[in-house]
């Protein structure tokens, strides 16, 4: 089996400096939470911010539960670029964090800061430019877009769908599109993680014709949201 191409170009350029420039991207830390706390507010490091929050079950208890994505606002991860690209890129980290409702308060399930692809290219797109969190039937699925002026036509956007299951946030299925945009191709990948089911799509923008191939694999350990790096899951199959 093999992976889709997008992710895997992406790591390429954001890891191999490919366009021989000079561009630093300051280093960070991910910062502290605490375990439990009062309030959602506690749970906001300083200098961050809340970019987007969910309300609804994550847990299996009644009590409503909190999902945070949170950005810093540091102005020394804005850095400057002289080459290909944009003129000024925004660095700053995300942190993706998931609070169970608790009598008095909230205690803190799980947290990364490499579920969401740090934008550290200045021809990549912001991963989330045309993607977003959603929360549903206690599923929450993170889509990260992809496109990039230059280096590559492949454009499209990848979701990871999590559920709290074994004691973590536990990566149930991935959802990958791909469009080439020199030629129209389209390939669509669905990815169980619990059924160890593939199916793939492909097709083309100008019709409606698809051919579909349906497969399996064999199913490997749980991965969670501490097993993500960059924005991807190690040894994820696709067909």
């Amino acid at each position: 089996m093999k992976r889709t191409g997008t992710r895997t170009f992406a790591a390429l350029l954001v890891a191999g400096g490919a366009w021989g420039q000079e561009f630093e991207v300051p280093d960070v830390v991910a910062p502290r939470l605490p375990s439990r706390a009062a309030s959602v507010e506690a749970f906001v490091p300083r200098g961050w911010a809340i970019e987007t929050r969910l309300d609804g079950p994550v847990d299996n208890d009644a009590r409503p539960d909190v999902v945070l994505l949170l950005r810093d606002r540091d102005p020394k991860n804005i850095v400057r670029n002289a080459g290909l690209g944009v003129d000024r890129l925004d660095t700053n980290p995300r942190l993706l964090v998931v609070l169970a409702a608790e009598a008095g308060g909230y205690r803190r399930l799980a947290q990364s800061d490499q579920v969401i692809r740090r934008n550290t290219n200045p021809v990549l797109s912001d991963p989330l430019e045309e993607g977003g969190l959603s929360l549903e039937r206690r599923v929450l699925s993170v889509t990260s877009g992809f496109f990039s002026s230059a280096g590559s036509w492949s454009m499209g956007s990848t979701t990871h769908k999590f559920r709290w299951q074994d004691g973590c946030m536990r990566l149930i299925g991935i959802d990958e599109r791909d469009i080439q945009r020199n030629t129209g191709a389209t390939t669509d990948v669905s990815v169980n993680l619990l059924t160890g089911k593939v199916i793939r799509k492909s097709g083309s923008i100008e019709n409606d014709r698809t051919n579909v191939h349906r497969g399996t694999f064999k199913r490997r350990a749980r991965l969670c949201f501490e097993d993500a790096r960059d924005g991807d899951f190690p040894d994820v199959p696709s067909t």
